[in-house]
């Protein structure tokens, strides 16, 4: 711990009420400092804390005259001329001003619930104004965690009142609803499980709906029919035919092994099919139901990503579809089996014209005493007849953690990838860098071009010139410009000769000999792929990157947090490929093409932050995907060689960008569809949102 003194005993600070405001170099883990103002006769201690850029502001009043005021820091490793802290007394007007402006918010963005329990009431604000800045500061400050449990009892729990009104909207939804047919996979099952999956389906507030029972054979049918009367039982070999004689209009919703729904989750279902009458799937969340009959674990889904489904089969066990999807892949060539995770495949791979729709709602539960329906080993054969008919070369394996690894094979073995490596000065971390690109890269043609941007130490200037002359896919451009990382990216992308861009900063060192080949054969083979980022880790192994998140921070944010090299992250999202909204672009590969088509990065508004999100979002704007794959592993000492901005000039400029972004792409921060709407904005570490952002279809 390293104490800074902001005024010493030479200046005296009166007693009320002081704005303390300032910054500091802020190191990973490094959220809060701590200040202490002494008098001669006492001493007040005080916690502020820390934005992600290392920023700071308070209001604190002060009960007698101090003279000396500390900031304790929890790093040793901070210049104290790198330390900018600033105070001044506050009056009466502009600390209600000051207040308002941080209790308001508050109203909009904390669900009721928390704001009754913390204290934070309408009245308020009128009461105390200082009750109410401490409550929104402390909401603002912590964001807690929230319990499930308790986010159920606040969020999920359906009143009578509410129930009344689900009734109502159900009633309304089946005069123009077509037929349901909800189909439980039974194959599994004995009589007793049966009766008790049943039951559920007869709390359902929508109650116009057809239960049928899928059997293994005859035999278990018989022994079903003799405890049971009144429903429907079919054999998978019966199915088709008794589904051809429904009306073409109707719905089917597969109801696979150990599920039980929610009461309101038809009427979720049906509204979105009616919603989006073109729909191939729909699919929502879930949680898993213990042994002591709690919910817990709940699976808050990202909207669809055909590549992270693939490998784990994430849309889980509850699916509804169009009877045509149910009935074409039942007599498609390609019919495999007849599971959950097949009929996946078939509607969100295979279908003409694909829309899988997602209800960001926990609709069903998976009791765990029954394993997961989903068996890597059985469903390996339907992985591999889905990647013929999608002409994608890839071999399927089987990771430990029982999902799938695509190891894909290039489409184009003759083509050629230009790894541009901006720089100025840095020969420490420029020159590992680059020789492990040399190195370590296997498989993939290439050329590096380094972007010299006005180096003026002579060790650095030595490397760049042996670089060239030793290697003949080496070569140096200078950009003679001020740093404008956008722009100099571009410059050197007029340089390439490959046709491929992977954007590489000088800060990151080369883990996975495979990970240019890893990025190159998912972005070739996928379909529609405009972009790939990799998997990058912090020196001590800690992960520093696993995609980006739109709106995390207020404006982007990485994904998890740091967590542990073998952390699987939520839903092994930490070590599975996937789609994202954005990427980093201290490693990132994209056909030049698509650079050029897009003008590559924004050098106008974004000369420095934000770049590589907004190219990103652009990429999916123009219709193209973004993905992230975790094979490709890189160390990345973010904002090394730039370092972080100290100016006032610098925070000016982040901020502009900052507000920029939020202004061009208002529609999708805060609303990243690969981001569940129940999970916190404040953190992007996938904890639960105390205020989600979800609309039920009957409010």
């Amino acid at each position: 711990m390293m104490q800074h003194t902001v005024c010493d005993d030479s200046v005296l600070l009166k007693q009320g009420w002081i704005a303390i405001k300032g910054r500091l170099p802020v190191l990973r883990n490094m959220g809060v400092v701590n200040f202490t103002a002494q008098s001669r006769y006492q001493t007040l201690n005080f916690t502020l804390h820390l934005s992600k850029t290392g920023s700071f502001f308070e209001l604190v009043y002060l009960p007698t005259d101090m003279t000396l005021l500390n900031l304790d820091i929890l790093q040793d490793s901070i210049e104290h001329d790198a330390i900018v802290v600033k105070l001044r007394r506050v009056f009466w007007p502009e600390r209600m001003y000051l207040m308002s402006k941080r209790v308001w918010p508050a109203f909009k963005n904390i669900h009721r619930f928390r704001r009754y329990r913390a204290g934070l009431f309408w009245y308020t604000p009128l009461l105390s104004i200082n009750k109410a800045y401490q409550i929104a500061s402390w909401f603002r400050n912590h964001s807690p965690n929230i319990e499930y449990d308790e986010w159920l009892g606040d969020f999920d729990e359906v009143t009578p009142e509410e129930a009344r009104s689900i009734i109502a909207y159900s009633t309304q939804l089946r005069s123009k609803a077509p037929k349901v047919i909800v189909l439980v996979d039974a194959r599994e099952y004995g009589v007793f499980q049966l009766e008790d999956v049943l039951k559920t389906l007869t709390r359902q507030l929508y109650r116009q709906f057809e239960t049928w029972v899928l059997v293994a054979d005859e035999n278990q049918k018989d022994q079903f029919a003799k405890r049971l009367t009144g429903d429907r039982f079919t054999t998978e070999e019966g199915l088709l035919t008794e589904l051809k004689q429904q009306p073409s209009s109707a719905l089917v919703l597969w109801l696979g092994k150990g599920t039980y729904l929610s009461q309101h989750a038809l009427t979720w279902f049906i509204d979105s099919a009616k919603a989006q009458p073109d729909f191939s799937m729909v699919y929502s969340d879930h949680d898993v139901l213990n042994e002591q009959g709690q919910r817990v674990s709940p699976q808050f889904k990202p909207d669809w990503s055909s590549t992270f489904a693939k490998v784990s089969a994430y849309p889980g066990n509850v699916l509804l579809f169009p009877l045509a999807q149910v009935t074409d892949y039942l007599q498609a060539e390609h019919y495999t089996r007849l599971s959950a995770y097949a009929l996946m495949l078939s509607a969100g791979c295979l279908s003409s014209a694909p829309k899988v729709l997602h209800i960001p709602s926990v609709l069903w539960s998976h009791n765990e005493a029954y394993l997961t329906s989903f068996d890597a080993h059985v469903e390996k054969p339907v992985l591999e007849e889905t990647l013929r008919l999608e002409k994608i070369d890839a071999r399927v394996s089987i990771l430990e953690s029982g999902f799938f690894r695509l190891h894909y094979e290039l489409l184009k073995a003759d083509v050629q990838v230009s790894i541009i490596i901006p720089t100025r000065n840095m020969l420490h971390l420029l020159k590992p860098c680059v020789e492990s690109v040399l190195t370590k890269t296997e498989r993939v043609s290439y050329e590096i071009i380094i972007v010299d941007n006005n180096s003026d130490e002579e060790d650095t200037l030595a490397f760049m010139h042996d670089c060239q002359q030793q290697y003949e896919n080496a070569r140096v451009v200078h950009y003679a410009d001020g740093f404008n990382f956008s722009a100099i990216n571009n410059f050197a992308a007029s340089f390439a000769k490959g046709d491929y861009l992977c954007l590489l900063n000088n800060d990151t060192e080369v883990i996975t000999p495979s990970w240019l080949f890893e990025m190159l054969s998912i972005l070739q083979a996928e379909p529609n792929v405009g972009a790939v980022g990799a998997r990058l880790l912090y020196s001590d192994n800690h992960l520093q990157h696993a995609g980006d998140l739109i709106g995390g921070g207020g404006c982007a944010d990485h994904l998890h947090g740091a967590i542990a090299y073998d952390d699987p992250g939520y839903m092994h999202r930490a070590v599975l490929p996937q789609d994202l909204s954005a990427v980093t672009a201290a490693c990132v590969l994209t056909p030049k093409s698509v650079f050029e088509t897009l003008k590559g990065l924004d050098a106008e508004n974004l000369c420095v932050a934000f770049n590589d999100v907004d190219y990103c979002l652009r990429v999916r704007e123009a219709g193209l995907r973004v993905l992230f794959t975790p094979y490709a592993e890189l160390y990345h000492h973010e904002s090394v060689s730039r370092g972080l901005d100290k100016s006032l000039k610098q925070r000016r400029r982040g901020k502009r960008e900052a507000n920029y972004m939020r202004k061009r792409w208002k529609d999708i921060i805060g609303n990243d569809p690969f981001y569940n709407p129940n999970l916190n904005y404040v953190r992007s570490d996938f904890s639960l949102n105390a205020n989600p952002r979800v609309k039920r279809p009957w409010e």
